[in-house]
């Protein structure tokens, strides 16, 4: 059996207090974590090792929150060196808001080739506003001197970038920002959430025109941005150009129940991290779940959502081979449903890829693209 990612939540605490954040509900007092977790490091390592029992299969744990750099230094230590005692090939990823990075976390990171992602919206203080610290301060100057921490000390990163309206008519700044930095980037509009403000939550067609101008931008200067340094742009490019691409984003997975464990400290498993603490997600606790009993659980909600799938419009909708239905927590979000194959973002999908490929097609850019090195299709 494939080994899935663990999403470990070394957290709920979070020092920010972001706009569109889907997770409040689910805070905690950081103490009381920081020693929770040190006390039962060993049990959460020992389950971890049977659920990734495969050894000829790729291991990955992401450390992610609330934001995972509130707990401290020593305790990644520890935990990262014991998950290696028991699979010396597993590869691990954080996932940060950045303003606690400092030369500690960036050395220990590079010493365990732990990859870094940070969490910075847009190009500037006005494109980042949803990103606040709790008494409503600004964090995108902290994030961007981190950023230049990272460089400077040589270490691997890219940015997650969530987009709210706010960055619709300013795609040419994002992608000169892109350019001037030299990041890579993963982009993704706000999600839709009962917990979070949603009036930044952009409509299915304000996202497909953003991403239109701004691959339209790309186009015209691919020179100053290689392909890969935005993913989206990447992965609808490939899309149009090879029918046989394979998507490899989590949303685009027809069994993203099975390649998935979402894991707390509490030794809580649920499918999903973005619907942590929904009932319908939830496996059960380590403490009286053998790992027996969490892979059949894992095979019925993909079972059952194959199912729903198949019966259901998606089968006949021209990305279904690169979609599979969406996101079942895109889905819930819109339909209170994990199983619907509706998922928010439906649409704007499929006419981003009539798009490019008509795109494409009309330009002759299939024929030049094709035979260009720096898209592995």
């Amino acid at each position: 059996m494939k080994n899935p990612t663990i999403i470990l939540r070394m957290t709920n605490a979070c020092n920010l207090n972001c706009t569109y954040c889907y997770d409040k509900k689910n805070r905690m007092n950081i103490n009381e974590e920081n020693e929770f977790i040190d006390k039962n490091l060993d049990k959460l390592v020992t389950y971890i090792h049977k659920i990734q029992s495969n050894p000829n299969e790729k291991s990955n744990i992401i450390f992610h929150g609330g934001e995972p750099l509130l707990i401290k230094v020593d305790i990644y230590e520890k935990l990262i060196k014991n998950l290696r005692r028991n699979n010396p090939n597993v590869k691990f990823s954080v996932q940060t808001n950045a303003t606690l990075l400092n030369e500690e976390f960036i050395n220990l990171f590079k010493k365990y080739k732990v990859n870094i992602g940070i969490s910075l919206d847009g190009y500037n203080e006005e494109q980042n506003k949803c990103r606040i610290y709790k008494d409503g301060k600004n964090s995108f100057d902290i994030v961007m001197k981190k950023i230049t921490l990272l460089k400077d000390m040589k270490a691997k990163f890219g940015i997650i970038m969530t987009l709210s309206k706010g960055v619709l008519g300013h795609e040419k700044e994002l992608y000169d920002f892109i350019a001037e930095n030299e990041i890579g980037c993963n982009m993704r509009p706000a999600f839709l959430s009962d917990s979070t403000d949603n009036e930044y939550v952009m409509s299915n067609s304000e996202f497909m025109k953003f991403f239109i101008n701004i691959f339209e931008i790309w186009y015209a200067d691919d020179k100053r941005v290689k392909l890969t340094q935005i993913r989206e742009i990447y992965e609808e490019f490939a899309k149009a150009l090879n029918p046989k691409y394979v998507v490899r984003s989590c949303v685009a997975s027809d069994n993203c129940f099975e390649n998935f464990v979402s894991l707390d400290i509490n030794g809580e498993l649920y499918s999903c991290n973005r619907l942590y603490n929904n009932k319908d997600l939830y496996y059960g606790n380590i403490n009286d779940m053998t790992v027996e009993e969490l892979n059949r659980k894992m095979k019925e909600l993909t079972k059952k959502r194959k199912e729903n799938i198949e019966n259901s419009k998606c089968k006949k909708c021209s990305i279904y081979k690169y979609c599979y239905g969406g996101c079942p927590a895109s889905a819930f979000a819109k339909n209170n449903d994990i199983f619907s194959a509706d998922d928010y973002y439906c649409e704007a999908k499929v006419g981003i890829y009539k798009y490019l490929k008509a795109r494409l097609e009309q330009t002759g850019a299939i024929n030049e693209y094709e035979t260009r090195k720096n898209i592995k299709v």
